[in-house]
This record gives structure tokens, sequence and C-alpha cells, in this order.
């Protein structure tokens, strides 16, 4: 458990600066990290391109029935998803949504 209490913000932020992608989401409806206080953190990034993110409009997931499943805002190479109706384990809560967010960070799309 050394990890926990430990911030790996430095790392994300250099991941970053190599042009890695990065996807960081968060169920609407977590207790135990807040979407406010990951957004927050992501927000105050040392990251060279954060103002570009933040500027970045935020755009809806849906599913393939067109039902929207969740939010999602990107500046190659960070993506930031919120999924709708999901607690700390979006897969548990959200297992579909999860999966079209994953599939679209891995194909690229969620940067389109």
């Amino acid at each position: 458990f050394e990890d926990i209490g430990r911030s790996y913000a430095d790392n994300v932020t250099y991941i970053l600066d190599k042009n890695i992608p990065v996807l960081i989401y968060s169920g609407q409806d977590d207790l135990v990290i807040p979407t406010t206080g990951s957004r927050e953190w992501v927000k105050h990034s040392s990251w060279s391109q954060i103002l570009k993110f933040e500027a970045a409009p935020s755009h809806s997931i849906q599913d393939e029935t067109g039902y929207v499943v969740g939010t999602r805002q990107s500046y190659f190479p960070l993506s930031f998803a919120m999924v709708y109706k999901a607690g700390h384990m979006v897969p548990q809560f959200q297992p579909n949504a999860a999966k079209i967010m994953l599939d679209m960070f891995i194909n690229g799309t969620i940067y389109s």
C-alpha cells in the first residue's frame, strides 16, 4: 500500500509531454474520487498543453442506439471522460459504457 496518498501527477505530465495517449475517466456518481476532484486535478496539471485541453469542446459518448452514456473532452494526447450512472468502479456499474469509452480511446476516435 505504498502508493496510497502518493501523487503521480509528474508521471502523467511526463507521459503527456512525450505525446503518449492518456485517458482519465470518472464515474459521475463516484463518491470515492468525485468527478469534480478529478477535473480539478487535470485542470491544475503542469502539462504544457493544458490550456488547449481546457479550451477543447466536450462531446457526448453514445452507445450503439444513440443513448448518451457519458461525456468526453480531448486534446491529443489527453482525454477525460465522465460516465453517467457509474460509481468508482466504472466497468462494474456501466460495463457497456466503459467498453465504448475504451474502444474509442484505443482506436483513437475519442479525439474526433
